[in-house]
């Protein structure tokens, strides 16, 4: 597809206006945050609007940016003080106790090989990806285990900050988790792969500012293999000949996945539809447990997007999901008249998320690890798959954390005395 020179100046131009400020931001790691989220919010958000061509995405596109930019501007400073977790203490518990949750992460994960089916041997005979059984557990919902397992994720973020002065021991914990999730998934999203990648990035940039010249070059080479690697990725994992042969065809491999996103927009737009007050029930009722829910407070709305897009059924064989992301599940759940409203909320939910766990050293990789994992779901993905991480597992993380290290306290008053 031709590029449209005038929609990429005009949106181009308007991210920059946008994002521009965060370059002040003292925080380093609060400022590189901002940055990346703007660079992916252009990526899959701004880039469709001049790769794809569509009448009317470009107006909602400049509208919801500045509202974005806007947003993160005036409640960037916004935080929530989390009563009896002090800096100190969180910092002597996680150095005590850190490799308890490592260990139990990999045995959560290990456990899928063992039950229901024993499929230990498949550690030594990996198989082939497979992206249909993905796509299944997301039209299945998620069970109590799963959430158990996106919680104990929280846990095991938090906890690898103890080991960022041993790189070694670090990627061979990362390395390990992944490979064991590969195996029992038989699917690793490319999100996926990207979140360890820039993970590890991340941390040594942090962590080794006198390599900061080395780490940047490796990773600006590394990424360009990256690209390549992934475009065989969507082949091998659908299950088809890959006929790549050179760099140019495996970007624009890439490109028709992740910049084609507004491709179905004007149809948006004619079916009128808005499911504003859907959302706030949906996001009302995240925190609650099940039973305390009432009526449907499910909200599948990539696969619902997708159906009433293309009008199939999610049950229809070699059904797949169109992500819209974050402006397009603006317009689809607020409708074209409230839409800024969902880029107001998206940027004071992350400012307050971030800058509450950016206040505590222990939390150091966990910030880094959503410097990359709130871009990929939130703007990628939309809001629908981030908020139950803010609104949901991270109180309840927290609310653990401090019940934990307030027993641990209790019992070395009890020795003491």
């Amino acid at each position: 597809m031709e590029i449209n020179i005038i929609n990429f100046i005009l949106a181009t131009a308007v991210t920059i206006i946008a994002g521009a400020w965060c370059l002040k931001i003292k925080d380093e790691v609060k400022k590189v945050f901002i940055i990346v989220t703007f660079i992916f919010f252009y990526f899959y958000c701004g880039v469709t609007s001049f790769y794809i061509n569509s009448n009317q995405y470009l107006i909602y596109y400049i509208i919801y940016t500045l509202t974005l930019g806007f947003s993160f501007y005036i409640f960037r400073n916004i935080s929530i003080k989390v009563p009896g977790l002090s800096n100190d203490k969180l910092s002597k518990f996680t150095k005590n106790y850190y490799w308890v949750f490592i260990f139990l992460f990999i045995i959560y994960n290990l456990s899928d090989l063992i039950y229901p089916v024993n499929k230990i041997g498949l550690l030594f005979n990996p198989p082939t990806p497979n992206v249909s059984l993905g796509l299944d557990k997301q039209i299945q919902g998620h069970t109590i285990s799963e959430s158990f397992g996106y919680l104990l994720i929280i846990f095991f973020y938090y906890s690898l900050s103890q080991l960022v002065k041993k790189p070694i021991k670090l990627f061979l914990v990362l390395f390990v988790v992944e490979y064991i999730g590969y195996v029992s998934n038989a699917y690793i999203s490319r999100g996926g792969m990207l979140r360890i990648f820039a993970l590890v990035i991340l941390i040594l940039y942090f962590n080794y500012p006198n390599k900061r010249k080395l780490i940047l070059t490796v990773s600006l080479v590394s990424s360009f293999f990256l690209i390549f690697f992934f475009a065989i990725y969507i082949s091998m994992r659908m299950g088809v000949e890959s006929n790549l042969d050179n760099m140019s065809g495996a970007f624009k491999s890439i490109a028709n996945v992740e910049f084609s996103f507004s491709l179905y927009f004007d149809d948006l737009i004619r079916m009128n539809r808005g499911e504003f007050g859907r959302y706030l029930w949906w996001l009302f009722t995240l925190p609650l447990p099940g039973f305390l829910k009432f009526g449907s407070a499910d909200y599948l709305l990539n696969i619902e997007y997708t159906e009433n897009i293309l009008h199939v059924s999610r049950f229809a064989p070699n059904f797949f999901v169109i992500l819209p992301g974050l402006v397009i599940e603006g317009v689809y759940s607020f409708g074209k008249y409230l839409f800024p409203l969902h880029a107001l909320l998206f940027g004071f939910t992350l400012n307050i998320f971030f800058n509450t766990l950016n206040k505590y050293k222990a939390f150091s990789v966990l910030c880094l690890y959503y410097i990359i994992d709130i871009p990929l779901r939130g703007v990628r993905a939309g809001s629908i798959s981030l908020y139950p991480t803010v609104y949901k597992l991270i109180p309840i993380f927290l609310v653990i954390l401090i019940f934990l290290i307030r027993i641990k306290i209790n019992k070395f008053k009890q020795k003491s005395t």
